[in-house]
């Protein structure tokens, strides 16, 4: 890769994310680990209710019962028409 040289007049942007100021924000392996666990516990919680109990989740509407609909208002005609 090739340099600018002092006094081209081309300016080399910096990059504003650094690595090492990143890694510092775990402290330690064990808090990366502690915080991994969690975080899988809790989108497997997520997921396994999102499977299992969907509509205590996002479904919070009136299901309307079908059997309870008459042969008119299905628009079925009686059995004695021809």
């Amino acid at each position: 890769m090739e340099t600018a040289a002092k006094g081209s007049g081309v300016e080399v942007a910096k990059p504003s994310f650094n690595w090492t100021k990143f890694t510092k924000l775990f402290r330690s392996e064990a808090a990366l680990v502690r915080r991994e666990i969690l975080c899988f516990g809790v989108f497997t919680c997520f997921f396994y209710a999102l499977g299992t109990k969907y509509h205590q989740i996002g479904v919070h509407f009136f299901h309307p019962n079908p059997s309870k609909w008459t042969d008119a208002e299905l628009g079925i005609p009686p059995d004695n028409e021809d």
